[in-house]
Protein backbone atom coordinates (compact mmCIF):
# COMPACT_ATOMS: atom_id res chain seq x y z
CA UNK A 1 0.00 0.00 0.00
CA UNK A 2 2.81 2.33 0.68
CA UNK A 3 4.61 1.52 -2.61
CA UNK A 4 1.50 2.18 -4.49
CA UNK A 5 1.15 5.64 -2.41
CA UNK A 6 4.61 6.53 -3.40
CA UNK A 7 4.66 5.75 -6.97
CA UNK A 8 1.35 8.11 -6.84
CA UNK A 9 3.25 10.52 -5.55
CA UNK A 10 6.28 10.01 -7.14
CA UNK A 11 4.11 9.93 -10.50
CA UNK A 12 2.21 13.56 -9.39
CA UNK A 13 5.50 15.52 -8.66
CA UNK A 14 7.30 14.19 -12.44
CA UNK A 15 3.80 15.42 -13.66
CA UNK A 16 4.05 18.62 -11.88
CA UNK A 17 7.77 18.99 -13.00
CA UNK A 18 6.78 18.63 -16.40
CA UNK A 19 3.83 21.36 -15.95
CA UNK A 20 6.27 23.68 -14.60
CA UNK A 21 9.12 23.39 -17.45
CA UNK A 22 5.89 23.48 -19.98
CA UNK A 23 4.55 26.62 -18.45
CA UNK A 24 7.96 28.30 -18.16
CA UNK A 25 9.15 27.37 -21.37
CA UNK A 26 5.91 28.50 -22.78
CA UNK A 27 6.24 32.07 -20.68
CA UNK A 28 9.42 32.64 -22.35
CA UNK A 29 8.26 31.72 -25.78
CA UNK A 30 5.73 34.43 -25.05
CA UNK A 31 8.26 37.02 -23.16
CA UNK A 32 10.65 36.59 -26.29
CA UNK A 33 8.01 37.12 -28.79
CA UNK A 34 6.75 40.20 -26.58
CA UNK A 35 10.13 41.76 -26.65
CA UNK A 36 10.52 41.25 -30.68
CA UNK A 37 7.51 43.29 -30.41
CA UNK A 38 9.15 46.36 -29.13
CA UNK A 39 12.61 46.11 -29.83
CA UNK A 40 12.30 49.22 -32.04
CA UNK A 41 10.89 51.17 -28.90
CA UNK A 42 14.40 51.75 -28.05
CA UNK A 43 14.75 55.06 -29.49
CA UNK A 44 15.00 58.61 -27.91
CA UNK A 45 11.30 60.01 -28.57
CA UNK A 46 14.14 63.51 -29.71
CA UNK A 47 14.12 64.31 -33.14
CA UNK A 48 17.07 66.51 -34.84
CA UNK A 49 17.66 68.52 -37.82
CA UNK A 50 20.87 69.90 -38.75
CA UNK A 51 19.49 71.93 -41.77
CA UNK A 52 22.77 72.56 -42.99
CA UNK A 53 25.13 69.95 -41.12
CA UNK A 54 26.35 68.33 -38.15
CA UNK A 55 30.11 69.21 -38.99
CA UNK A 56 31.55 72.73 -38.20
CA UNK A 57 34.73 73.55 -39.89
CA UNK A 58 37.09 75.94 -41.02
CA UNK A 59 39.77 76.09 -43.43
CA UNK A 60 42.42 79.19 -43.32
CA UNK A 61 40.56 81.82 -41.20
CA UNK A 62 41.14 84.90 -40.53
CA UNK A 63 41.02 86.62 -37.46
CA UNK A 64 37.73 88.53 -36.74
CA UNK A 65 35.62 90.72 -33.96
CA UNK A 66 32.81 89.08 -32.62
CA UNK A 67 30.83 91.85 -34.54
CA UNK A 68 32.10 90.53 -37.52
CA UNK A 69 31.67 86.60 -36.18
CA UNK A 70 27.92 87.07 -35.88
CA UNK A 71 27.86 87.22 -39.56
CA UNK A 72 29.99 83.86 -40.30
CA UNK A 73 28.26 80.89 -42.09
CA UNK A 74 25.85 79.54 -39.45
CA UNK A 75 25.66 75.68 -38.53
CA UNK A 76 21.41 75.66 -37.88
CA UNK A 77 19.53 72.88 -36.22
CA UNK A 78 16.34 72.11 -34.86
CA UNK A 79 15.92 69.89 -31.95
CA UNK A 80 11.73 68.41 -30.85
CA UNK A 81 10.53 66.52 -27.95
CA UNK A 82 7.68 64.61 -28.75
CA UNK A 83 8.14 62.73 -25.13
CA UNK A 84 5.65 62.44 -22.39
CA UNK A 85 7.88 64.50 -20.11
CA UNK A 86 10.36 67.93 -20.12
CA UNK A 87 13.96 66.48 -21.26
CA UNK A 88 17.52 68.33 -19.81
CA UNK A 89 19.30 68.39 -23.24
CA UNK A 90 22.90 68.92 -23.46
CA UNK A 91 24.51 70.28 -26.71
CA UNK A 92 28.14 68.94 -27.49
CA UNK A 93 30.99 69.84 -29.76
CA UNK A 94 33.43 67.41 -30.41
CA UNK A 95 37.25 68.34 -31.82
CA UNK A 96 38.49 65.88 -34.32
CA UNK A 97 41.64 64.25 -34.57
CA UNK A 98 41.95 66.50 -38.06
CA UNK A 99 41.52 69.60 -36.01
CA UNK A 100 45.07 71.50 -35.70
CA UNK A 101 43.82 75.22 -34.23
CA UNK A 102 44.55 75.55 -30.39
CA UNK A 103 41.14 76.07 -28.97
CA UNK A 104 42.11 79.18 -27.45
CA UNK A 105 42.10 80.64 -30.45
CA UNK A 106 38.38 79.65 -31.26
CA UNK A 107 35.04 81.63 -30.12
CA UNK A 108 32.14 80.00 -30.64
CA UNK A 109 28.60 81.36 -30.35
CA UNK A 110 25.08 79.64 -30.09
CA UNK A 111 21.85 81.74 -30.77
CA UNK A 112 18.11 81.37 -31.29
CA UNK A 113 15.56 80.10 -29.10
CA UNK A 114 18.87 79.09 -26.50
CA UNK A 115 22.15 81.35 -26.59
CA UNK A 116 25.72 80.85 -25.44
CA UNK A 117 27.21 84.14 -25.82
CA UNK A 118 30.57 84.41 -27.72
CA UNK A 119 33.42 82.65 -25.98
CA UNK A 120 36.53 80.86 -26.17
CA UNK A 121 35.90 77.47 -26.75
CA UNK A 122 38.48 76.43 -24.54
CA UNK A 123 37.48 77.92 -21.35
CA UNK A 124 33.85 75.14 -21.79
CA UNK A 125 33.79 72.50 -19.49
CA UNK A 126 35.63 69.20 -21.83
CA UNK A 127 33.78 65.87 -21.11
CA UNK A 128 34.86 62.32 -21.93
CA UNK A 129 35.73 61.67 -25.67
CA UNK A 130 33.23 58.78 -26.65
CA UNK A 131 33.84 58.96 -30.34
CA UNK A 132 37.50 57.37 -31.51
CA UNK A 133 37.63 60.04 -34.47
CA UNK A 134 37.93 62.47 -31.17
CA UNK A 135 40.44 64.44 -29.28
CA UNK A 136 37.92 66.54 -26.96
CA UNK A 137 35.16 67.23 -25.68
CA UNK A 138 33.51 70.53 -25.19
CA UNK A 139 29.79 71.23 -23.53
CA UNK A 140 28.24 74.49 -25.17
CA UNK A 141 25.02 74.71 -23.67
CA UNK A 142 22.44 72.97 -21.22
CA UNK A 143 18.95 73.44 -21.61
CA UNK A 144 15.50 72.20 -20.89
CA UNK A 145 12.92 71.55 -23.39
CA UNK A 146 9.28 71.06 -22.43
CA UNK A 147 7.30 68.30 -24.22
CA UNK A 148 6.14 68.81 -27.08
CA UNK A 149 7.96 71.56 -27.38
CA UNK A 150 10.85 72.57 -30.88
CA UNK A 151 13.87 74.49 -30.42
CA UNK A 152 15.82 76.34 -32.68
CA UNK A 153 19.39 77.48 -33.30
CA UNK A 154 22.16 78.30 -34.87
CA UNK A 155 26.08 77.73 -34.01
CA UNK A 156 28.84 79.74 -35.26
CA UNK A 157 32.10 79.76 -35.12
CA UNK A 158 35.24 81.85 -35.84
CA UNK A 159 38.99 82.76 -35.25
CA UNK A 160 39.20 85.31 -32.19
CA UNK A 161 40.77 88.74 -33.23
CA UNK A 162 43.58 88.59 -30.95
CA UNK A 163 44.63 84.83 -32.50
CA UNK A 164 47.01 84.40 -35.28
CA UNK A 165 47.23 80.91 -36.93
CA UNK A 166 50.92 79.24 -36.46
CA UNK A 167 52.20 77.60 -39.61
CA UNK A 168 50.60 74.16 -40.17
CA UNK A 169 47.98 74.66 -37.83
CA UNK A 170 45.10 76.56 -39.82
CA UNK A 171 42.44 73.74 -39.52
CA UNK A 172 39.72 73.74 -37.79
CA UNK A 173 37.54 70.38 -37.60
CA UNK A 174 34.35 69.91 -35.22
CA UNK A 175 31.28 68.15 -34.86
CA UNK A 176 28.36 69.10 -32.91
CA UNK A 177 25.68 66.71 -31.20
CA UNK A 178 22.94 66.63 -28.59
CA UNK A 179 23.00 64.20 -25.38
CA UNK A 180 19.90 63.17 -22.88
CA UNK A 181 21.12 61.75 -19.67
CA UNK A 182 24.63 61.01 -20.80
CA UNK A 183 23.18 59.33 -24.20
CA UNK A 184 23.82 60.82 -27.37
CA UNK A 185 20.80 61.51 -29.39
CA UNK A 186 21.41 61.13 -32.78
CA UNK A 187 19.44 62.24 -35.85
CA UNK A 188 16.71 59.68 -37.56
CA UNK A 189 18.10 58.89 -40.74
CA UNK A 190 15.02 60.80 -42.48
CA UNK A 191 16.43 64.19 -40.80
CA UNK A 192 20.11 62.73 -41.84
CA UNK A 193 18.14 62.94 -45.40
CA UNK A 194 16.18 65.80 -45.72
CA UNK A 195 19.51 68.14 -43.93
CA UNK A 196 21.29 67.69 -47.42
CA UNK A 197 19.16 70.34 -49.03
CA UNK A 198 17.35 71.26 -46.88
CA UNK A 199 13.56 70.88 -46.09
CA UNK A 200 12.57 74.40 -46.96
CA UNK A 201 14.36 74.23 -50.14
CA UNK A 202 13.13 70.87 -51.29
CA UNK A 203 9.24 71.96 -50.10
CA UNK A 204 9.84 74.55 -52.16
CA UNK A 205 11.07 72.63 -55.30
CA UNK A 206 8.88 72.76 -58.43
CA UNK A 207 7.48 69.05 -59.49
CA UNK A 208 9.70 67.79 -62.02
CA UNK A 209 8.27 67.03 -65.68
CA UNK A 210 7.94 63.25 -65.91
CA UNK A 211 7.55 63.42 -69.67
CA UNK A 212 11.32 63.57 -69.51
CA UNK A 213 14.23 61.84 -68.60
CA UNK A 214 16.46 62.15 -65.22
CA UNK A 215 19.88 61.51 -66.14
CA UNK A 216 21.07 64.64 -63.56
CA UNK A 217 21.06 64.78 -60.08
CA UNK A 218 17.97 66.49 -59.19
CA UNK A 219 18.01 65.27 -55.47
CA UNK A 220 14.85 64.80 -53.37
CA UNK A 221 11.20 66.34 -54.27
CA UNK A 222 8.07 66.00 -51.95
CA UNK A 223 4.90 63.78 -52.55
CA UNK A 224 2.14 62.70 -51.21
CA UNK A 225 1.59 58.90 -50.06
CA UNK A 226 -0.66 56.84 -48.34
CA UNK A 227 1.03 58.34 -45.05
CA UNK A 228 1.65 61.77 -45.64
CA UNK A 229 4.45 63.78 -47.01
CA UNK A 230 7.07 61.42 -48.62
CA UNK A 231 10.24 62.56 -50.13
CA UNK A 232 11.61 60.81 -52.91
CA UNK A 233 14.92 60.95 -54.72
CA UNK A 234 15.56 61.60 -59.01
CA UNK A 235 17.83 61.43 -61.33
CA UNK A 236 21.48 60.49 -61.05
CA UNK A 237 21.93 60.13 -56.92
CA UNK A 238 25.69 59.10 -55.94
CA UNK A 239 24.69 59.47 -52.45
CA UNK A 240 21.71 57.45 -51.76
CA UNK A 241 23.44 54.12 -51.26
CA UNK A 242 22.94 52.06 -48.03
CA UNK A 243 24.74 48.63 -47.18
CA UNK A 244 22.70 46.16 -45.18
CA UNK A 245 21.99 42.97 -44.34
CA UNK A 246 25.50 42.34 -46.48
CA UNK A 247 24.27 43.97 -49.60
CA UNK A 248 23.62 47.27 -51.14
CA UNK A 249 20.30 49.28 -51.61
CA UNK A 250 19.64 52.45 -52.96
CA UNK A 251 16.92 54.66 -51.02
CA UNK A 252 14.20 55.07 -53.05
CA UNK A 253 12.21 57.52 -50.80
CA UNK A 254 11.49 58.66 -46.94
CA UNK A 255 8.02 57.23 -46.43
CA UNK A 256 4.82 59.73 -44.82
CA UNK A 257 5.51 58.09 -42.24
CA UNK A 258 9.23 58.07 -41.74
CA UNK A 259 10.53 55.17 -42.39
CA UNK A 260 12.89 54.46 -45.61
CA UNK A 261 12.08 52.58 -48.58
CA UNK A 262 15.13 51.18 -50.24
CA UNK A 263 15.76 48.83 -53.26
CA UNK A 264 18.73 46.13 -53.18
CA UNK A 265 21.00 48.12 -55.97
CA UNK A 266 21.98 44.71 -57.93
CA UNK A 267 20.00 41.44 -58.09
CA UNK A 268 20.26 37.25 -59.71
CA UNK A 269 16.85 36.59 -58.59
CA UNK A 270 14.55 36.29 -61.53
CA UNK A 271 11.03 34.63 -62.60
CA UNK A 272 8.26 35.13 -64.20
CA UNK A 273 5.43 37.91 -62.19
CA UNK A 274 2.95 34.96 -62.65
CA UNK A 275 3.20 31.22 -64.38
CA UNK A 276 -0.10 32.58 -66.80
CA UNK A 277 -0.97 36.05 -68.68
CA UNK A 278 -3.73 34.33 -70.09
CA UNK A 279 -6.07 36.29 -67.57
CA UNK A 280 -6.27 39.60 -66.06
CA UNK A 281 -5.77 38.39 -62.65
CA UNK A 282 -2.57 37.15 -63.18
CA UNK A 283 -1.21 40.80 -62.87
CA UNK A 284 -2.48 40.47 -59.18
CA UNK A 285 0.46 40.18 -56.32
CA UNK A 286 -2.19 37.87 -55.03
CA UNK A 287 -5.03 36.32 -56.48
CA UNK A 288 -8.33 34.43 -55.79
CA UNK A 289 -8.60 30.83 -58.05
CA UNK A 290 -11.78 28.54 -56.67
CA UNK A 291 -12.61 30.93 -53.96
CA UNK A 292 -9.07 30.37 -52.08
CA UNK A 293 -6.62 33.27 -52.46
CA UNK A 294 -3.22 32.35 -54.12
CA UNK A 295 -0.22 34.27 -54.03
CA UNK A 296 1.86 35.20 -57.19
CA UNK A 297 5.42 33.43 -58.61
CA UNK A 298 6.84 36.64 -57.57
CA UNK A 299 5.47 37.03 -54.31
CA UNK A 300 6.28 33.52 -53.10
CA UNK A 301 9.91 33.90 -54.97
CA UNK A 302 9.89 37.58 -52.37
CA UNK A 303 8.77 35.66 -49.56
CA UNK A 304 11.35 32.97 -49.88
CA UNK A 305 14.25 35.13 -50.56
CA UNK A 306 13.66 37.68 -47.52
CA UNK A 307 13.29 34.19 -45.24
CA UNK A 308 16.47 33.10 -46.42
CA UNK A 309 18.54 36.63 -46.42
CA UNK A 310 16.80 38.83 -43.78
CA UNK A 311 14.83 36.90 -41.79
CA UNK A 312 16.85 34.35 -40.91
CA UNK A 313 20.10 35.87 -40.55
CA UNK A 314 18.30 38.39 -37.75
CA UNK A 315 17.43 41.67 -40.00
CA UNK A 316 14.30 41.43 -39.55
CA UNK A 317 14.04 43.49 -36.63
CA UNK A 318 15.44 46.36 -37.93
CA UNK A 319 12.38 46.43 -40.82
CA UNK A 320 8.97 46.72 -40.55
CA UNK A 321 5.58 46.48 -42.56
CA UNK A 322 5.53 48.76 -45.34
CA UNK A 323 2.20 49.70 -47.85
CA UNK A 324 3.04 48.24 -51.63
CA UNK A 325 1.10 49.19 -54.29
CA UNK A 326 -0.73 46.55 -56.90
CA UNK A 327 -3.25 48.97 -58.27
CA UNK A 328 -5.90 46.79 -60.06
CA UNK A 329 -8.41 49.91 -60.45
CA UNK A 330 -9.10 50.18 -64.11
CA UNK A 331 -11.33 51.36 -67.32
CA UNK A 332 -12.65 49.65 -69.80
CA UNK A 333 -11.50 50.17 -73.40
CA UNK A 334 -13.66 47.90 -75.64
CA UNK A 335 -12.45 44.89 -74.52
CA UNK A 336 -8.83 45.74 -73.25
CA UNK A 337 -8.56 46.74 -69.33
CA UNK A 338 -6.46 49.56 -68.96
CA UNK A 339 -5.22 50.05 -65.39
CA UNK A 340 -4.14 53.33 -63.29
CA UNK A 341 -0.65 53.38 -64.16
CA UNK A 342 -1.34 53.18 -67.96
CA UNK A 343 -3.43 55.96 -67.26
CA UNK A 344 -0.98 57.82 -65.42
CA UNK A 345 1.96 56.51 -67.62
CA UNK A 346 1.01 56.03 -70.85
CA UNK A 347 -1.62 58.89 -71.17
CA UNK A 348 -0.91 61.65 -68.83
CA UNK A 349 2.74 61.19 -67.49
CA UNK A 350 1.66 61.66 -64.11
CA UNK A 351 3.25 59.59 -61.77
CA UNK A 352 1.39 59.14 -58.20
CA UNK A 353 2.10 57.54 -54.76
CA UNK A 354 -1.11 57.30 -53.88
CA UNK A 355 -2.74 53.71 -54.50
CA UNK A 356 -6.56 54.03 -55.27
CA UNK A 357 -8.99 51.36 -54.32
CA UNK A 358 -9.97 48.69 -57.01
CA UNK A 359 -12.98 46.13 -56.92
CA UNK A 360 -11.03 43.25 -58.24
CA UNK A 361 -10.78 40.36 -56.42
CA UNK A 362 -6.75 40.52 -57.20
CA UNK A 363 -3.96 43.24 -56.12
CA UNK A 364 -4.68 46.43 -54.12
CA UNK A 365 -2.68 48.00 -51.23
CA UNK A 366 -0.70 45.37 -49.26
CA UNK A 367 1.31 45.79 -45.90
CA UNK A 368 4.09 43.66 -45.90
CA UNK A 369 7.90 43.28 -45.44
CA UNK A 370 8.96 42.77 -49.02
CA UNK A 371 7.40 44.30 -52.18
CA UNK A 372 8.33 45.65 -55.61
CA UNK A 373 8.82 49.19 -56.35
CA UNK A 374 5.76 50.99 -58.56
CA UNK A 375 6.20 51.85 -62.12
CA UNK A 376 5.39 55.37 -60.72
CA UNK A 377 8.27 55.30 -58.81
CA UNK A 378 10.55 54.29 -61.60
CA UNK A 379 9.26 56.99 -63.15
CA UNK A 380 9.74 59.55 -60.33
CA UNK A 381 13.15 58.06 -59.80
CA UNK A 382 14.19 59.30 -63.88
CA UNK A 383 12.43 56.72 -65.76
CA UNK A 384 10.27 57.57 -69.01
CA UNK A 385 8.28 55.46 -71.20
CA UNK A 386 9.93 53.91 -73.97
CA UNK A 387 13.06 55.82 -73.50
CA UNK A 388 16.26 55.29 -72.66
CA UNK A 389 18.24 56.58 -69.44
CA UNK A 390 21.51 54.73 -68.02
CA UNK A 391 22.28 57.89 -66.34
CA UNK A 392 19.92 57.69 -63.31
CA UNK A 393 20.29 55.35 -59.51
CA UNK A 394 17.88 52.79 -60.48
CA UNK A 395 19.58 51.57 -63.60
CA UNK A 396 21.52 48.19 -63.65
CA UNK A 397 21.56 47.02 -66.76
CA UNK A 398 19.09 44.42 -66.56
CA UNK A 399 15.27 44.56 -67.49
CA UNK A 400 13.53 43.99 -63.79
CA UNK A 401 9.91 44.01 -62.80
CA UNK A 402 7.95 46.37 -60.95
CA UNK A 403 4.53 45.82 -58.94
CA UNK A 404 2.51 47.27 -61.32
CA UNK A 405 -0.49 46.18 -63.40
CA UNK A 406 -0.48 47.64 -66.76
CA UNK A 407 -3.36 46.83 -69.01
CA UNK A 408 -5.05 43.38 -70.25
CA UNK A 409 -5.23 43.42 -73.96
CA UNK A 410 -5.20 40.23 -76.41
CA UNK A 411 -5.68 37.97 -74.09
CA UNK A 412 -2.77 39.00 -72.29
CA UNK A 413 -1.56 40.54 -68.51
CA UNK A 414 1.10 43.11 -68.82
CA UNK A 415 3.02 44.17 -65.67
CA UNK A 416 5.05 47.35 -65.84
CA UNK A 417 8.83 46.67 -65.88
CA UNK A 418 11.75 48.45 -65.95
CA UNK A 419 13.88 47.80 -69.31
CA UNK A 420 17.61 47.02 -69.59
CA UNK A 421 17.87 50.45 -71.44
CA UNK A 422 16.83 51.89 -68.45
CA UNK A 423 13.36 52.87 -70.31
CA UNK A 424 9.69 52.52 -68.28
CA UNK A 425 7.49 49.96 -70.54
CA UNK A 426 5.11 47.03 -70.11
CA UNK A 427 5.90 42.69 -70.51
CA UNK A 428 3.39 39.95 -70.09
CA UNK A 429 3.54 38.55 -66.81
CA UNK A 430 4.57 35.02 -67.68
CA UNK A 431 7.92 36.76 -69.24
CA UNK A 432 11.00 35.92 -67.04
CA UNK A 433 12.91 38.98 -65.71
CA UNK A 434 15.01 39.54 -62.55
CA UNK A 435 13.54 40.60 -59.41
CA UNK A 436 14.70 43.37 -57.41
CA UNK A 437 13.38 43.40 -53.60
CA UNK A 438 11.99 46.20 -51.82
CA UNK A 439 12.09 46.86 -48.04
CA UNK A 440 11.33 49.38 -45.50
CA UNK A 441 13.55 50.35 -42.55
CA UNK A 442 11.89 51.45 -39.53
CA UNK A 443 11.34 55.45 -39.33
CA UNK A 444 13.93 55.29 -35.50
CA UNK A 445 16.55 54.32 -37.75
CA UNK A 446 19.58 55.92 -37.04
CA UNK A 447 23.11 55.52 -39.71
CA UNK A 448 26.49 56.44 -39.66
CA UNK A 449 28.30 57.48 -43.32
CA UNK A 450 27.18 59.48 -46.08
CA UNK A 451 25.76 57.55 -48.59
CA UNK A 452 28.35 57.53 -51.17
CA UNK A 453 29.15 54.00 -53.12
CA UNK A 454 33.02 53.92 -50.97
CA UNK A 455 30.76 55.26 -47.55
CA UNK A 456 27.47 53.91 -47.74
CA UNK A 457 24.61 54.81 -44.77
CA UNK A 458 25.48 51.80 -42.07
CA UNK A 459 22.47 50.66 -39.96
CA UNK A 460 23.21 51.59 -36.18
CA UNK A 461 22.55 48.10 -33.76
CA UNK A 462 19.53 48.31 -32.05
CA UNK A 463 20.46 45.10 -29.62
Amino acid sequence: MIKKKYKVCLLSLVILIILFISITFSYGIWLSNKSDDNLLSYNDCIDIIYSNQDYITMDNPLSISDDDGYGTTPYPFVISNNCSTNKEIELRLDILNNNSIELNKIKVYVNGDIELKPVILDTLVSSKVNDPDSTENKLLIRFNINSNETIRGNIRVWLDKNSTLSPNKNIFSSKMYFTSEETIIKPKFKEILLSKEGLENINNKISPDYSSIANTYEGLYASIDEEGTSYFFRGDINDNYVYFADLLWRIIRINGNGSIRIILNDSDLIGNYNLNKNNEKYVGYTYEDNGSTVNSNIKTLLDNWYEENIKNKGYDKYLVNEYFCNDTSYTKVNNSINFKEYDKLFISDQPSLKCNTSDKTYGGVYKEKVGLITSSEAVMAGATLNVSNSNYYLYNNKTFYTMSPIDFSNNTAYVGVITKNGAFYNVPASNEEYIRPVINLSNITTVTGTGTINDPYLIDNID
